[in-house]
């Protein structure tokens, strides 16, 4: 007797013949159901659509945004005018990072309670509401430092950028409902 192994027979031609076809029906099964989720993710695109559309941008990442489109020495006076505001605001941003962290104590608590959830949120707002209002101040004394053609051009860079925001990024797309 020979340690060498005996040949295996030989797969009955019948199975053979199927295999090639049958990979070649499953590559092109494959293709098309990928064709179809391409063709969907590039034609509907969900966050296009109103209700996937961003919320508003808040008022200051408008302001920051919006004069990207101005003239360097403008942009410098903008940048200037927040500065300026900076030691007036800083004690607002303290004030919501505390909010915010006593909000985070509230909701990780045990038991939770919906109700000082409630509280917490209300004195992030607040807080919010404060420092959006001393900014809002600081910005209109910082507009009446600038000349009327100044301000037109930040306007218009400040609607531009709000088109750009409500279009999906796409100021010359109509928007979608």
């Amino acid at each position: 007797m020979t340690d060498a192994p005996s040949p295996q027979p030989a797969a009955p031609a019948r199975v053979r013949r199927w295999i090639g076809p049958a990979l070649l029906v499953s590559l092109i099964v494959n293709a098309f159901l990928l064709g179809l989720i391409a063709a969907a993710t590039l034609t509907h695109r969900p966050w296009h659509h109103a209700e996937f559309r961003a919320p508003p941008l808040p008022f200051l990442g408008m302001m920051r945004r919006g004069t990207a489109d101005l003239p360097p020495n403008e942009r410098a006076f903008m940048r200037d005018i927040m500065v300026q505001q900076f030691p007036i605001i800083r004690p607002y941003y303290v004030k919501i990072d505390q909010a915010r962290k006593e909000l985070a104590d509230v909701i990780a608590a045990t038991p939770y309670d919906p109700a000082k959830v409630g509280e917490a949120f209300a004195k992030v707002d607040v807080a919010q509401s404060e420092m959006v209002k001393a900014t809002r101040e600081g910005l209109i004394e910082g507009f009446g430092k600038m000349s009327t053609e100044q301000r037109a051009r930040l306007a218009a860079t400040m609607r531009k950028q709000a088109e750009r925001h409500l279009m999906g990024g796409q100021p010359n797309r109509p928007a979608q409902p």
